[in-house]
């Protein structure tokens, strides 16, 4: 179940990056053909080399690449969505931790009642028929 918890809080943080990457914005410098950079894939000896992902202008998308210079009302969108981002990583976490009590009183009680079942039918088999 935690797996499974994990995986749904993942999606939901990776969900909401790709709204950030698709939203944009409205400058003429994005283009219909904005190229979104791919997850890096492991190479192997039968991949072949793969070119690294271009910006929409033409040059090589590197991880820390400046940000083209935003309008404030930009730059307060985008401290709006990283608020917003580090408040669902939280809930993330805090949901991950009650999915983790609740595995472990689930746990407890099956093992309290696998404890009386077993009590009951020692008990059972020991009385004088």
């Amino acid at each position: 179940m935690s797996e499974s918890m994990a995986f749904i809080g993942g999606v939901a943080v990776a969900g909401l990056a790709a709204l950030l990457l698709l939203k944009g914005t409205n400058t003429p410098i994005q283009t219909p053909n904005f190229a979104v950079p791919q997850m890096a894939v492991p190479m192997t000896q039968t991949q072949p080399m793969q070119q690294p992902p271009y910006s929409n202008l033409g040059q090589p998308v590197t991880p820390n690449q400046p940000l083209p210079s935003l309008s404030a009302d930009q730059r307060l969108e985008l401290e709006k969505q990283k608020m917003q981002l580090e408040q669902l990583k939280g809930n993330n976490e805090a949901l991950r931790l009650q999915n983790q009590q609740l595995q472990n009183q689930v746990q407890n009680l099956t093992q309290q009642l696998w404890n009386q079942n077993y009590l009951a039918n020692a008990r059972t088999a020991s009385a004088p028929p």
